[in-house]
């Protein structure tokens, strides 16, 4: 991908998902952390580069395999990720973004604009976990495969990273005739 194509996904926007900067609270919340490695790496085509990055969905349960996770329109969902640098040298995280695909055609329905994280540097063996607000707003009742993309300073080179993707099922948030925010 060339220097400007990785440019012009940092500087996207988008209509129906966006993602806010930590809040001053949450950039206390990352945290660096030691790690002992004792695994053997071996660069490939596919895995370049020896990172693990791994999320959590705050306030929802893992789901089943076979099943999606459930979110709603209007929910800000908070992605909480951790990044791990197994490579000697020292790497700089600088945004994180992703896209919301269809599962089935592969085709992007939304971009999760990209938001600046940092730049958080991360030395050699060293973990370090950073939230991620992503606000939903997309079309009910479909699922959606969550791709997430983590941007870095690697070697003075920009990289755009991935991590496992999720199946995301978004639904409206049911309203009661009884509930007084329908007047509103």
């Amino acid at each position: 991908m060339k220097f400007s194509s990785i440019l012009s996904l940092l500087s996207l926007t988008v209509l129906s998902v966006h993602a806010t900067d930590a809040e001053p609270e949450q950039k206390e919340q990352q945290q660096q952390k030691p790690i002992i490695s004792k695994q053997k790496f071996t660069p490939t085509d596919e895995k370049p580069y020896n990172f693990r990055i791994t999320y959590k969905i705050d306030s929802h349960p893992e789901p089943i395999t076979g099943t999606s996770l459930k979110v709603h329109n209007s929910e800000i969902v908070k992605v909480h990720y951790n990044f791990t640098n197994f490579e000697t040298e020292e790497v700089s995280i600088v945004g994180v973004g992703g896209q919301m695909w269809d599962p089935v055609s592969g085709e992007v329905k939304a971009n999760v604009t990209a938001t600046n994280i940092g730049p958080l540097s991360v030395g050699s063996e060293i973990s370090v976990d950073f939230i991620q607000q992503v606000g939903i707003d997309l079309e009910p009742d479909v699922d959606y495969l969550f791709v997430p993309a983590i941007y870095i300073i690697f070697n003075e080179k920009l990289l755009v990273l991935g991590s496992t993707n999720t199946l995301v099922h978004v639904s409206d948030v049911e309203v009661s005739a009884f509930d007084p925010k329908i007047f509103d």
